[in-house]
């Protein structure tokens, strides 16, 4: 179900497409040197990679009133990082590591 799930994320992103019938299944919609991992994240993950709590923190509290600032700006700066580290990953690349360890 997960697997059908992320292949149902990753045709729409237009990252791979799919075949019915005789041969059927997926292959890459684009060379894998042009995907990277963050086509594929984008894809696959909705969710943001670091967030706050749901619940509002006390805003009469030192901590509460000063940590949904201080917190954003760490998650945000490390939010960016990961993006660009995926960013200069291709799935060319990362399959090469893998064949080649």
């Amino acid at each position: 179900m997960i697997l059908r799930r992320s292949l149902g994320d990753l045709h729409k992103a237009g990252l791979v497409r799919s075949r019915r019938g005789a041969g059927a299944g997926f292959s890459l919609a684009r060379p894998a040197e042009e995907i990277t991992m963050l086509d594929v994240w984008n894809a696959v993950s909705p969710e943001p990679l670091l967030a706050l709590h749901r619940t509002e923190p006390n805003q009469e509290c030192p901590v509460g009133a000063g940590i949904k600032p201080a917190l954003t700006d760490t998650y945000d700066e490390a939010t960016e990082a990961f993006r660009a580290a995926l960013a200069r990953r291709t799935i060319a690349g990362i399959l090469e590591k893998i064949l080649h360890s």
